[in-house]
C-alpha cells in the first residue's frame, strides 16, 4: 500500500465541503468535536485506487490525474468504507462519483487554519497506522499428522507434546504474523544460517512442500491485518543444507527466520542455536517413526 500525501488543501477542501459521510442516508458526522479536542469520524476512501490490484484501478489515470487530489477522494465512515473497496464490482467509479458531487453538494464547515492543522494531524495518524507494515517472525516446530496436516508446536518442547495419528515426519516452521492492519504480500520465507563467516548463508523454502500423499502450496501468500501463516521445511531437507555446509567447513552454528514482503523489505527474527534446534527435529522424527513403524 502506497503511503498517502494528503495536501492541507486538499484536507481543506474535503472536510470543509461536507457534513457527513458520502454513503447514502448515512448521517454519521465527519468530525466530533468535544473538549477542544477533534476526532475524525470518517476515513478518506479513493473512487479509483493508485495500485493495480486496488479497487477501481484505471491505468494511465495517474498520468494527468492526482489520485491522492480532491477529485478522486469522498470520506465514507468506517462501517461503510470496507464494504466498498472490498465490493469494488458493486460499488462502480461512476456511482461513486455521484456520492461525491452529493457529498460536496452538502453544507459543509469552513476550517480555520488550526482546524485544518488538527484534522492534517490526526489523519496524518491514521495513515501511518493503516499504512505501516509490521510483521513478527518466529521460528516454530511442525509435526506431520497421517500424511495429511502438519500440527505446529513450539520448537524447543517439541519432546513434550503429545499428538495421535503422527506419521514421523518434522518439520521446521517459519511462522509470520501480521500486527499491522494494512494488508501485506508475504513472497517467501526461510531461514537465515550463521556459519561464523563474513557471509551469511540463507535457504529460502519451497513453495511446494511434499506431504504424504500430496503436495502442500506455500508460495506467495497475502495476510490481512492480525492474520497469520506458517511456511514449512522438512527435517531431512534442513539436515542436507546443514551437512553442505558443514563439508564446506562451515557447519550452521545459528539460525533465524526471516519473511520476504512485496515491496522488496525482509522482516526477520530472533537467532536460535543451530545445534538444539536440528536436534530436537531429528530427535522426534526418530521417536515419531520408530512408534509408527511399531504400530
Amino acid at each position: 500500500m502506497a503511503r498517502r500525501n494528503y495536501s492541507p488543501r486538499t484536507l481543506k477542501l474535503l472536510f470543509g465541503s461536507a457534513s457527513h459521510c458520502a454513503y447514502p442516508c448515512c448521517q454519521q458526522p465527519l468530525i466530533f468535536k468535544d473538549r477542544g479536542l477533534l476526532t475524525i469520524n470518517v476515513q478518506i476512501a479513493h473512487i479509483r485506487s493508485e495500485s493495480p490490484d486496488g479497487p477501481r484501478h484505471v491505468d494511465g489515470y495517474s498520468d494527468h490525474s492526482d489520485v491522492d487530489g480532491f477529485e478522486n477522494l469522498l470520506l465514507l465512515c468506517g462501517i461503510h468504507h470496507g464494504p466498498v473497496d472490498r465490493h469494488e464490482s458493486a460499488y462502480t467509479i461512476e456511482e461513486l462519483e455521484d456520492w461525491k458531487a452529493d457529498q460536496v453538494a452538502q453544507t459543509g464547515q469552513h476550517l480555520t487554519d488550526d482546524a485544518t492543522a488538527a484534522v492534517l494531524r490526526a489523519v496524518t495518524d491514521a495513515v501511518d497506522k493503516l499504512t505501516r507494515v509490521d510483521l513478527a517472525v518466529e521460528l516454530l516446530g511442525g509435526l506431520g499428522i497421517a500424511g495429511c496436516r502438519i500440527l505446529p508446536v513450539p520448537l524447543h518442547h517439541m519432546d513434550r507434546i503429545t499428538a495421535t495419528d503422527t506419521d514421523g515426519e518434522t518439520y521446521l516452521g517459519v511462522h509470520v504474523t501480521n500486527r499491522g492492519l494494512t494488508e501485506v504480500t508475504v513472497t517467501a520465507a526461510g531461514i537465515d544460517l550463521d556459519v561464523g563467516a563474513a557471509e551469511m548463508p540463507w535457504y529460502r523454502f519451497d513453495g511446494l512442500l511434499p506431504l504424504g500423499h500430496r503436495t502442500l502450496p506455500q508460495g506467495s501468500r497475502r495476510l490481512p491485518g492480525h492474520d497469520h501463516a506458517t511456511w514449512y521445511a522438512s527435517t531431512p531437507v534442513l539436515g542436507r543444507v546443514a551437512q553442505e555446509l558443514t563439508e564446506r567447513n562451515h557447519p550452521p552454528l545459528r539460525i533465524r527466520p526471516f519473511a520476504g514482503i512485496g515491496s522488496g523489505g525482509i522482516t526477520v527474527g530472533e537467532w536460535t542455536e543451530a545445534t538444539l534446534a536440528f536436534r530436537q527435529l531429528a530427535a522426534r522424527r526418530g521417536t515419531d517413526r520408530s512408534t509408527a513403524s511399531s504400530d
